[in-house]
């Protein structure tokens, strides 16, 4: 699928310590394991072979370094330092090239290849590790968008695409387990395609059409079946046929949206029904819909329809 036309406001807000949805006890909190590194605070999730690490570094001051080399092709990003800079580096003699502003740095690196993380006068960086399984992409994605084929090390280097998927990935890391599966499918797909879009020969035509009726058809009835169930983009684009990538393109070009977009208007809509026609109460809507609980149920509704659900059902009782 080609890349999500995304907007992010600021940095990401998944702070693991008080994300919605977490406790602290969800977090796995790691000890000091390198010099001048006192704690590490990390959630993560996979979504097929793309691992994402959202983490918190906590430091003693002064000069310290860890060792962050991955057995898989890696990609991190920075997103808040305090107290001095968090540098990404092949050795620890050796500073990275000077970032633009400091803001939006990204590090590409070979599976295998030394890295180390260097604070210098620094307490506290919030950051994103994320790595590519490319035996699983191979698997999930099924053509030659596959994991991100990346040759030599691109040291804190900026890329706006990549540190805006990275950051929602990330941001995904602190909502509980199995809501927006297909969303993070997504966005790991599209982390993918942008990473290698820059591989493609320069003369290659771009696919191009929508779903046919019949692959629209069995899609969305699977979706509106589904309401209640965690939905992977794999399950739907082994549905239609077609590869990962290819689907998120397709579907976008027949509805106007995402796969996962249309999943969530549809929850909607049958919550809708569910406030007319019965006097359940939200509670069991929310679960009954695919929502976590009546918290999040509200939220989305409010955000989609611009009423909270009791609001919007007593003004059609009336």
């Amino acid at each position: 699928m080609d890349t999500m036309s995304l907007e992010i406001s600021g940095y990401p807000t998944w702070a693991p310590a008080v994300a919605e949805g977490w406790s602290r006890s969800s977090l796995k909190r790691e000890p000091a394991i390198q010099n001048g590194l006192q704690a590490i605070n990390r959630l993560s999730r996979t979504w097929g072979g793309v691992t994402v690490h959202a983490m918190e570094l906590y430091w003693a001051g002064g000069q310290g370094w860890h060792d962050i080399t991955e057995d898989q092709p890696a990609l991190t990003l920075i997103f808040e330092e305090i107290g001095g800079r968090y540098d990404l580096r092949t050795s620890l003699e050796q500073p990275s090239r000077s970032r633009q502003g400091h803001q939006r740095s990204i590090t590409l690196m070979p599976a295998g290849t030394q890295l180390w993380g260097y604070a210098n006068n620094t307490r506290y960086v919030r950051c994103a590790r994320i790595t590519f399984d490319t035996v699983a992409l191979a698997e999930q994605l099924g053509d030659r968008v596959a994991a991100p084929k990346i040759d030599m090390p691109r040291l804190m280097s900026n890329d706006d695409h990549v540190w805006q998927i990275g950051s929602l990935l990330a941001a995904e890391c602190a909502k509980p387990n199995g809501t927006d599966q297909v969303y993070g499918d997504s966005l790991a797909a599209a982390l993918c395609t942008r990473l290698l879009k820059q591989q493609e020969p320069v003369d290659r035509e771009p696919a191009r059409g929508g779903l046919a009726p019949w692959q629209l058809r069995r899609l969305t009835e699977y979706m509106e079946t589904s309401l209640s169930d965690t939905i992977r983009l794999k399950d739907l684009a082994d549905l239609a046929g077609l590869s990962l990538s290819h689907l998120g393109r397709a579907f976008r070009q027949s509805t106007g949206m995402p796969p996962h977009r249309w999943h969530l208007n549809a929850r909607i809509r049958r919550a809708q029904e569910l406030l007319l026609e019965t006097e359940l109460p939200l509670a069991d809507i929310a679960l009954s819909t695919g929502f976590a609980d009546q918290s999040h149920f509200t939220k989305s509704f409010h955000r989609q329809v611009g009423a909270s659900p009791g609001a919007w059902r007593r003004q059609r009782q009336n």
